[in-house]
């Protein structure tokens, strides 16, 4: 069922779209003023990114399927862009990374809010993503303040109506249409701001604690990959938490060992996508992460994206040197930032 109804006294915002097929120096391009790209190779990669973009009143819609990559935002990407928020949705794949010792995981179909000015890094899936770019004024937001990054409850009265929207707006925009409702917009907005604003209706006290001391073991690990002694008896003895408890808090990640060498390999290809060329690091970067020896690493890595390390990465989409491509995607997206800066 759709979210909003349009009547004939509605007035009507103007689509600016755009839609193209990107290679991967070409999207590394477009999207250098958000953020930092090195691409990953795996069986499912195909070298095109496919991008669609609309431009509509204070936001900025994207509809793009892309090949798997790495991200790293820095302070020169929070200083162009750190006065906007941004939502996604993945309709496949997947976001993990950090920020700070704070750990990120973006699923399927659910919708995560962001702020701009947070400096992160992570890898994302091969996905088809939608992602809305606003501005902290539009949804009510002081722009010298920092957010946290937030995933909203699609489950709640004010959660469906997001979702509702969020479904229509991007139906009639992969649709064609050339104009939408202003007050579509208006209503969007407006559940993103109430969905940032209310706090939970029901409070269930063992639920928040169970959730609280998950987040607090998972922040423990992420700040001690490096070491090689972190373990299940570590953690045990850190939080005193029964195994069984610990057990269940990871069940979904096959157990705490499993996701702590999970964590390991998805740090280290991150730091190796940024110096894949150099002399000797694979081996550094394995050290660096916990990885008892580089065979250790090599078959982590296999293990998890089907590839060795070097088979992996490809050489950085972007060399110092290279002449950059201009992109719709680059020049929309300049625009948007210094629009609603």
């Amino acid at each position: 069922m759709a979210a909003f109804s349009v009547s004939a006294h509605d007035d009507w915002l103007p689509v600016r779209s755009w839609h193209a097929k990107r290679t991967i120096d070409e999207y590394a391009t477009g999207t250098s003023s958000t953020f930092l790209f090195a691409p990953i190779k795996t069986a499912s990669s195909t070298g095109d990114f496919i991008v669609n973009g609309f431009d509509v009143g204070p936001c900025l819609f994207m509809h793009n399927e892309t090949d798997p990559f790495t991200i790293h935002r820095n302070k020169v990407h929070v200083e162009r862009s750190g006065h906007s928020v941004v939502l996604h949705r993945y309709l496949s794949g997947g976001w993990h990374g950090v920020a700070g010792d704070e750990v990120i995981e973006r699923r399927p179909f659910e919708i995560y809010f962001s702020d701009q000015e947070i400096r992160l890094k992570g890898m994302q899936e091969k996905a088809v993503m939608q992602t809305v770019y606003v501005s902290k004024e539009a949804v009510g937001l002081p722009a010298d303040q920092l957010y946290r990054i937030v995933r909203f409850d699609l489950n709640s009265p004010i959660g469906k109506c997001l979702d509702a929207l969020w479904n229509d707006l991007f139906r009639l925009l992969l649709r064609g249409v050339q104009h939408i409702p202003e007050g579509m917009i208006e209503g969007f907005l407006a559940c993103i701001k109430i969905s940032l604003g209310t706090p939970a209706k029901r409070e269930d006290v063992r639920a928040h604690a169970r959730a609280a001391l998950n987040r607090a073991i998972r922040q423990f690990i992420e700040r001690n990959l490096d070491d090689l002694t972190l373990s299940a008896d570590l953690i045990l003895h850190q939080f005193g938490i029964s195994r069984a408890g610990l057990y269940r808090l990871f069940e979904v990640d096959g157990g705490v060992r499993n996701y702590i060498m999970a964590r390991r390999t998805l740090r280290a290809v991150i730091d190796l996508s940024r110096r894949a060329q150099a002399k000797g690091v694979v081996g550094s970067v394995a050290q660096n992460w916990g990885f008892s020896s580089t065979p250790n690493f090599y078959r982590a890595v296999n293990r998890a994206f089907g590839k060795p390390p070097k088979k992996l990465l490809s050489p950085s989409a972007l060399p110092p040197n290279a002449s950059r491509v201009t992109s719709d995607f680059q020049n929309h997206v300049a625009k948007f930032m210094s629009r609603t800066a």
